[in-house]
Order: C-alpha cells, then structure tokens, then sequence
C-alpha cells in the first residue's frame, strides 16, 4: 500500500493484517525474509514461502507481564508473525498478547541497532542524506529498514507526528531522503535485519525541516459545472474542482463568482476543506460568469493565499439544462440532515474469536477506489488499560468490525477518508453491553 506523508513524499508503508493470509507482515519481518533469501535461486518464492511460515523471533516473552486485564481472557496473537516489530506472542495468565522480546542483546548473531551519525539537508533537492554506523560484523546479509515520520507547521511539535512509514531498505549504511517539503518536520529512524531478526530501531534522530518558506497553494484544477438547471426564473449548478497541490494542509477554499458586465455583482463563499464542491444558485439568464476559486494554508500566523483556479459560464448556452433543483433541495438537504455522520453506525456487538466486537457500517463514498481509516478508543468514562488505547484499521468497504472491546464501556468511533489529505467524514459514540449479558454463551467468557 502507499501512504502519503506530505505533498510529494509517498512511501511504502507495510501493516500487520491480523488473521488475512493475503496481508504483507510488518517491516521488520518481511526484511528478515529478503535478508534470509538474498543468496538463493527462486528469491519471490522464497520470500513468500518465509512470509507464510510461523518463525519465531529472537529473544524470550518477559516473565513478569505487569498489565491490568479485564475480566474476560485475552488473545491477540497466536505467533510471534502476528505481532509487529520485535515484540513476541506471548502466555501469561489472562490470555496471550504481544510483548517486547527481553534479553536481545545476549542473542549471537543479530546486527546492533544501528547508530546514525549525520543527517544533512540539502535545500536545492528539497532532500536529506541520513548515515549510520553498526558494530555488526557477521557474514550474514544485512537489510536496513530506514522510516520516516513527520508533522506539518512551523514549530516542532511532537503530538502532532504522524505514524512511521517505511522509506527505504537497503544493504548500504546511508540513504537519501527525498522530496521532503518546507513546513514539515521530520524524524528518521533505522533498524538493522538479517536473517536472524532484528534487535529493533535506533532513536529517531532530531527534528529536521528546510529553511525554505512552504509555496502557496497551486491553483485548484479541473473546474467544472455540472448538474445545471432553472428554479423560479434562475440558474443553480453544482461548481467541482480537484484539490490542489500544496505544501501544507489545505484549511479552506474561498469561492468568487461575478458576472463580467457588472464586476460589483459578486457571489463569494467560503468552503471546507472537506469539500471541493459549492452549489451556485440564482444565477442569472442571459448572463456571462467569471468564477475563481482558491485554496487557502496556514503557516503559523502567517495565512497563504493560494493560486485562482478559474473558469467562464454563460448561462444563455445553458437554457436547456433541466436538472430538478425542486426535488433537490425537497428531499435531499432533509436527508443530508438526518445523515451528518455519513451514515456512520453500529449494526450490534458479538463474541467472536475470544474478543468482544462491534459491526460497524457506513454509507460508501461515490469513488470506487476511495479508502477508509476506522479509529476507535475507549472514553475516560472506562476503566482502559494500556491494552485498550486508540486502534486503527484501514478498509476498502464500507463497513468493518471493531475488536478488543471491553464490557460496559463508551467508545468513540472516528471515520475518516484516506486519500492525498485525511478527510473526517463522522463520529459516533457506541456503549459495550455488560458482560452478563453473555454468561452462559459459548465462547470462555469470564465475567
């Protein structure tokens, strides 16, 4: 899959994918496969053939497991592949969940977490060129997994990075960083593999951001009017545009719309960020149109204005457009109204796989090819556990099934739209039924 980081830095970001064979595992591990398959004929296969297997990775499961778990048993993994990085599955008495390896640094043979010595930007290619050094010294090929993660403004913020995402693996101590953008900070990090494993990622270096100032906005492309038709005498259309580039997170559009025999005659609106469309109503018949439209960043104080995106509409050439505005705004508005959430609900909990879960739908998006972000997290209002903070899943269709649910507890479910920006489309608030009201059910469940 690919994951945006910014305008222009795109990466190969690997997710684990709990019980789905068809799923790429974590990075760590698939460059474990590679590092094990370098020298050998039939590499793909060999690759896919590790990726499938159920090896163990080095180090041991912690004796003392100092976690508060809920009543009901626990199980998160069921091998060590299930479980991201260098954590391992491991037993303990509520159940078998992922944790930290211990004692890998007494285990021959694994490269030392690299130590990286320099990162340099280098304005002109908007770019940064990272080196490490390890001690390691083995004759085992060895693959570094180099992540980047990073936020956009103009003071470093560490609550605002994003996820890591996997920039690079190579068999070289240095790599280059490229297409990083001015108003974003950055933090790179690197891990030594071999096929062995891994003993994990250096500390993420220090913040790193190009003295450039971030460009304004590009004007909005493919500006179009659609859905064209008369109510009461006048002209109502829907104006769509495609997001602009940008070097920093559209905050809105602004929308100018003036006849060009009387330029006092105007229309302006502002529009989200969410949006890249505005209706244009009561336009005049007979008339000629001058339509701008433009985006609009923010860095720090400082507001950047974006280039005009601009198009002509001549309502005369339009007369026999007939789309029913009537009925739009009789059925439709009403319906928008009652759906804010985008249809976003819980259709009911169950029991499934030793975990308690909810079905969770939504109405779909009208691209095929849109991608959904699922968020939830238990309220203040529950007793969580460090078990229990934020998770998320990325889906394809438009429904999905939340896991890890405690008993009795409020939820706050976030959709959101994952696409060249994160695009909030609802929020929900869900309460877990009581584990009482499963005694007796087929499942282990211990209230």
């Amino acid at each position: 899959r690919q994951t945006t980081m910014g305008p222009g830095l795109v990466a190969v970001a690997l997710f684990l994918c709990w019980s789905a064979a068809s799923c790429v595992p974590d990075a760590l591990f698939l460059a474990r496969c590679r590092a094990g398959c370098t020298s050998r004929g039939e590499r793909q296969k060999c690759v896919s053939e590790c990726i499938s297997s159920t090896k163990d990775k080095p180090g041991q499961c912690p004796k003392n497991i100092n976690r508060k778990f809920d009543a009901a048993s626990i199980d998160s993994c069921s091998k060590d592949t299930d479980c991201p990085g260098v954590e391992k599955c491991c037993f303990h008495a509520q159940g078998i969940t992922c944790q930290i390896a211990d004692n890998l640094e007494s285990v021959e043979g694994l490269p030392s977490i690299p130590k990286i010595m320099k990162i340099v930007e280098r304005e002109k290619s908007r770019s940064a060129k990272v080196r490490w050094q390890t001690d390691y010294i083995g004759s085992t090929p060895v693959i570094y997994v180099v992540e980047v993660r990073h936020h956009a403004g103009n003071e470093w913020n560490p609550h605002k990075l994003g996820s890591w995402v996997v920039w690079n693996k190579t068999n070289k101590t240095e790599c280059m960083v490229k297409n990083l953008v001015p108003g974003h900070f950055y933090q790179v990090r690197v891990a030594a593999v071999n096929e062995i494993g891994s003993r994990g990622f250096s500390n993420p270096t220090k913040p790193v951001s190009l003295d450039a100032v971030p460009e304004i906005p590009k004007h909005p492309k493919n500006l179009k009017v659609t859905k064209i038709g008369w109510l009461n005498g006048t002209m109502y259309g829907v104006l769509s545009w495609d997001a602009p580039e940008s070097d920093l997170p559209i905050q809105k559009y602004r929308v100018i719309c003036n006849t060009l025999a009387d330029t006092l005659e105007v229309q302006q609106a502002t529009v989200s960020n969410k949006k890249t469309s505005y209706i244009l109503k009561q336009l005049k018949p007979d008339t000629e149109y001058y339509i701008q439209v433009h985006a609009i960043s923010q860095f720090g104080r400082k507001r950047l204005k974006g280039e005009n995106g601009s198009i002509h509409l001549n309502t005369t050439l339009k007369k026999s457009e007939n789309y029913d505005w009537k009925n739009y705004f009789n059925n439709h508005f009403k319906h928008n109204k009652t759906s804010g959430n985008h249809g976003l609900r819980s259709s009911g909990f169950f029991w499934q796989d030793g975990k308690l879960q909810s079905h969770i739908v939504w109405k779909p998006l009208t691209s095929p090819h849109s991608r959904y972000l699922l968020t939830w997290n238990p309220t203040s209002s529950c007793n969580a556990s460090s078990k229990h903070k934020k998770i998320e899943i990325k889906s394809q269709k438009p429904t999905n099934n939340i896991f890890n649910l405690m008993f009795n507890c409020k939820y706050k479910v976030i959709l959101q739209e994952v696409s060249r920006h994160v695009r909030k489309l609802g929020i929900i608030h869900i309460t877990s039924p009581p584990c009482e009201q499963y005694k007796g059910k087929p499942g282990n469940i211990f209230c």
